[in-house]
């Protein structure tokens, strides 16, 4: 039995299906696509098999339950991913099936289609007396996609604006408290600042932004060279400091908030941000990114400096434990996929350089340009019953 429907909406694809099965974690796990019927009278239980919510592998649990007894259980396991184009699931238990999303850009959105093949019943006579009920169920579940997803984006942006008012907070204290002690704090990390320009190599008559820059160690050190550089940064008290020390006539300090750059499209030949991603939650890291991005110029180059971990087991261990005891949001960011944001930001990684004895390194990448899908919902539904 084949079941096939069809809708638009302007979004990522990844991004629709981690906040659906985000909500449903947080909230009501037991209801990925909303309820078919009456919650007293059917409930269905849905857990998270694996430590991936979502992506290849990734493997579920169903149970179906009517007036509490249980009458149907399966486990479905994701068996392809393709980021942005398409996701198929297959049941490893409980009954045949296979479930395959497909995602069609085009110019007026995204067009989603979805197709199911199973027999819930194992016999060709049972599965076409079942067929109605299957279909209409699926219908039922496909008309109330929407309003989950509107419900699932809206709690992905409360729990990211929730999280983001907390690091802003916890931003301005921190910086307040440590502005006047930090080049003392961070003696640590000083002598690579000649480094990040020598690997930086950047031409003759370069402008650059350092973004992050705190006291302006590595604005200075760029402006040393004779490159016209504005370092921002969104701590007044750690501006101060930089202006105190500045005897440079070609380097320029703003207060400005990194996922809001005050400078038009293109406006640099470098971009460079120094030991400060660590510090941000990761929506905040990916916004921050998206902003370097646009302001350099096409093919301008973006330099990022910041934690990694050594190669040797014992040094990795000790780092990754010390550092976390003063770095808040470190365990998570060093835990992430730095090179697969900083192509999700538009940002292609060309050279690498260990520093810090691979306690830290410099990324060196151009600016590409990002043709992807932005997370922009809206629908238009179009079922196809066959």
């Amino acid at each position: 039995m084949r079941y096939k429907t069809e809708f638009k909406i302007k979004a990522n694809l990844k991004e629709v299906f981690a906040a659906l099965h985000q909500y449903k974690i947080d909230r009501r796990p037991g209801e990925l696509f909303g309820t078919v019927l009456p919650s007293w009278l059917v409930k269905n239980d849905f857990r998270v098999l694996t430590s991936n919510t979502l992506g290849l592998g990734a493997v579920y649990d169903w149970k179906f339950k009517i007036l509490g007894i249980p009458i149907l259980k399966f486990k479905e396991k994701v068996v392809e991913w393709k980021e942005g184009k398409s996701v198929a699931y297959q049941a490893i238990s409980g009954w045949k099936m296979f479930f395959r999303t497909e995602l069609e850009p085009s110019t007026e959105g995204t067009l989603i289609k979805t197709e199911i093949d199973f027999s819930p019943m194992g016999f060709v006579i049972f599965d076409w007396l079942f067929s109605p009920v299957v279909k209409w169920g699926l219908n039922k579940v496909y008309k109330r996609m929407e309003s989950n997803i509107e419900m699932a984006m809206r709690n992905r942006n409360y729990k990211m604006r929730d999280e983001e008012e907390k690091y802003y907070s916890w931003l301005k204290k921190t910086a307040g408290i440590l502005a006047p002690y930090y080049d003392t704090v961070a003696i640590f990390i000083s002598r690579i600042r000649n480094k990040v320009v020598d690997f930086t190599n950047a031409r003759n008559g370069s402008r650059i932004l350092d973004v992050g820059t705190g006291t302006g160690k590595q604005a200075f050190a760029f402006a040393k060279k004779g490159y016209d550089v504005i370092g921002v940064d969104l701590s007044e008290d750690m501006l101060n400091v930089a202006y105190k020390k500045n005897k440079y006539g070609n380097v320029k300090f703003e207060v400005a908030d990194a996922t809001n750059l005050p400078f038009e499209d293109n406006s640099f030949d470098v971009s460079c941000v120094s030991f400060a991603l660590h510090d941000m939650p990761s929506t905040i890291r990916e916004k921050a990114l998206k902003e370097m991005a646009r302001v350099t110029k096409p093919k301008g180059m973006l330099v990022i400096v910041d934690y990694a971990l050594p190669k040797s087991k014992i040094s990795k261990f000790l780092i990754y434990h010390f550092v976390k005891l003063y770095e808040k949001y470190y365990p998570e960011f060093i835990k992430s996929d730095l090179e697969a944001l900083l192509r999700k930001s538009g940002i292609e990684v060309k050279e690498e350089l260990p520093v810090l004895l691979g306690a830290g390194r410099v990324l060196k990448g151009i600016r590409i340009d990002d043709d992807g899908l932005r997370c922009e919902l809206s629908y238009e539904y179009r079922h196809i019953k066959r």
